[in-house]
């Protein structure tokens, strides 16, 4: 069985698939920036991270992108901060 190719020279059935995949993120992009509520999208506070998130939580005080990550990172490093000044 032949494909039929795009000018882009991609068969129908892989740009098929894209749209099918991207259709999806595309309108959820747009029902963000259509209904978001711009004052909850904040920048994660770790230093080191670029990533920006929408603060859904209850109080709105949401500090990093990932507790798991960036959170986590911020809380070690105070942890450590706190074991070498009752060391000195």
């Amino acid at each position: 069985m032949e494909q039929a190719a795009l000018a882009d020279d991609r068969p129908r059935e892989a740009a098929g698939h894209a749209r099918g995949v991207l259709g999806p993120v595309a309108e959820a992009a747009a029902d963000l920036l259509a209904t978001a509520d711009f004052t909850l999208v904040k920048r994660c506070e770790d230093e080191t991270c670029v990533l920006w998130f929408s603060d859904q939580t209850k109080s709105h005080h949401r500090r990093w992108c990932s507790p798991a990550l960036c959170g986590n990172r911020h809380k070690v490093a105070a942890y450590r901060k706190r074991r070498r000044a009752e060391g000195a």
